[in-house]
């Protein structure tokens, strides 16, 4: 459990571009797989504004920023005094500003109010889904003549001019990632050429501005719309999927304000446009913050409700089942339909997996072509999961975990925050971090053996650092904890205090 996300840090990026012929080719750098900010993504030259560009104020501020973080990233100088400069003393500079804030002054003497020659192209601000938020300009600038990118490897392992036609191609046959923002003023310049690129880029951040759904694409063929949902803290918003190329499924529709789901439904009705058939509205679950806006969704586009069988039985108990529409249930091993994949390549499904534990009617979607899965509540990017007794079941849930760990999935999606690269890896974590944390209460409640400890004392030494408006869920997180534990006869539980009768070791905590 974690805070809440902060305001929007300040950064920058330049796309440096470079003629071929009559073709544009634009330099995109690899960060380091490393890096919990869009690691192994594909993206362009920038970072984060420093304080002294901040006092800069304004347009100014960003300049400096993109112009600074191009020459510490690539070695490219766009002002001619940097490019003066011998080869090794360009090379002291660039490695001190890598490794010193100091080296802001000694930059600042060599580029001197120069501002450099730069178009701005599009504002644009990580929807509030992320607990990590940049609120980034994009500028573009020609390659100066005989400048030549170098990546010295750290945050970034690798650098590249390609033509946009050639990375988005690249990109759909699952060759690189991309960041999602990256991508998307990727196929603007694909589209419109570099003399058009920045007035439509332009118009295209004032409509996300406005409330267009921001173009959140991870891999192809899946896009993630964060919507305000009455969800659980510190999330804000719940992912609604829209997944397919051809054929469409809508996955989770969850916002119950209008105006959300309006947001969602201009989505789709764009993609109608492009010649797209929805075929079904889908649900992980029935949890009240992911099926606020099914109805609405499948009463307007006439389209089938699919679910398992206990989560369609909880729609149609609810209300979420317009009059005439057909419900059709979801089971182990059943597969969708999504005909071609963005790259052409045919026979593309998506198959159901029953995956319960957080809740017992709780479904996951594994895509067949980019190994992409949709795993609802089984993981965050934003927090641990809630598992709630009764219809939440630890021991359960772990299973689950264990066996989607077998499924090789790649990037995986989860309901709350942004898509996770190296799904296995986020899956071992959530099991690790749960196997810990029945350690700790383990070893609590038998530093008191073989006296009762109060629950309570439990809470509030388990989950001392939570926020206050989070305590109950600790609570019933810490309950399905003991449920574990007492499952397994480490503990003995009598009302609103527990025993340890477990014996003298902690070999008890295992994997299912």
């Amino acid at each position: 459990m974690s805070s809440r996300s902060k305001p929007p840090r300040k950064s920058a990026a330049i796309i440096l571009t470079r003629s071929r012929g009559d073709s544009t080719e634009v330099y995109l750098v690899r960060r380091s797989p490393e890096l919990a900010f869009f690691g192994g993504y594909y993206a362009f030259p920038g970072g984060v504004i420093d304080p002294e560009e901040a006092r800069q104020g304004g347009e100014r501020g960003f300049e400096r920023c993109a112009i600074r973080e191009l020459f510490e990233e690539t070695g490219v100088g766009l002002h001619a005094q940097v490019r003066a400069l011998s080869v090794g003393d360009r090379e002291s500079l660039r490695r001190d500003l890598l490794e010193s804030h100091g080296a802001q002054a000694r930059w600042s003497e060599v580029v001197g109010e120069d501002e450099g020659e730069l178009t701005r192209v599009l504002e644009i601000t990580t929807p509030p889904f992320s607990p990590r938020r940049y609120e980034t300009v994009f500028f573009t600038a020609e390659l100066p003549p005989e400048a030549d990118p170098i990546i010295w490897p750290g945050e970034l392992d690798h650098g590249m001019f390609l033509r946009p036609a050639d990375a988005l191609l690249r990109w759909r046959r699952g060759e690189i990632l991309i960041a999602p923002p990256v991508l998307f003023l990727l196929e603007i310049l694909d589209e419109h050429g570099l003399d058009r690129f920045a007035a439509v880029a332009d118009a295209e951040g004032r409509a996300l501005r406005e409330g267009r759904l921001h173009p959140v694409r991870y891999n192809p063929g899946i896009f993630v719309a964060p919507l305000e949902a009455r969800t659980k803290p510190p999330a804000t918003t719940t992912n609604c999927f829209l997944v397919g190329h051809e054929r469409l499924y809508v996955v989770d529709p969850a916002p119950t304000k209008l105006d959300e789901q309006a947001r969602l439904l201009a989505k789709i009705d764009s993609a109608l446009h492009s010649g797209v058939k929805l075929e079904a509205v889908l649900v992980t679950h029935a949890h009240p913050d992911h099926v606020g806006a099914v109805r609405a969704t499948a009463e307007r586009y006439g389209v089938r409700i699919g679910g398992h069988p206990l989560a369609l039985e909880s729609l149609e108990q609810a209300g979420h089942v317009p009059l005439g529409t057909t419900t059709f249930e979801l089971n182990e091993g059943d597969e969708l339909d999504l005909g071609s994949a963005p790259d052409g390549t045919g026979e593309w499904t998506l198959r159901v997996l029953h995956t319960p534990g957080h809740s017992p009617d709780h479904l996951a979607f594994v895509e067949s072509r980019y190994r992409s899965a949709i795993l609802g509540d089984l993981v965050s990017s934003v927090s641990t999961v809630l598992i709630d007794p009764p219809e939440g079941h630890l021991r359960t849930y772990l299973g689950t975990l264990d066996r989607l760990r077998s499924e090789s999935v790649a990037t995986v999606y989860p309901s709350h925050g942004p898509a996770v690269r190296t799904g296995a890896a986020m899956l071992e974590r959530f099991v690790a971090h749960r196997l810990e944390r029945i350690r700790a209460i383990q070893e609590f409640i038998r530093a008191d053996e073989p006296e009762w400890v109060d629950i309570e004392r439990v809470v509030g030494s388990i989950y001392h650092d939570v926020q206050p408006a989070v305590v109950d869920l600790a609570r019933r997180s810490l309950a399905a904890s003991l449920e574990y534990l007492e499952e397994d006869g480490s503990v003995v539980i009598d009302g609103e205090r527990v025993r340890w009768s477990g014996g003298d070791s902690t070999a008890r905590v295992r994997r299912p």
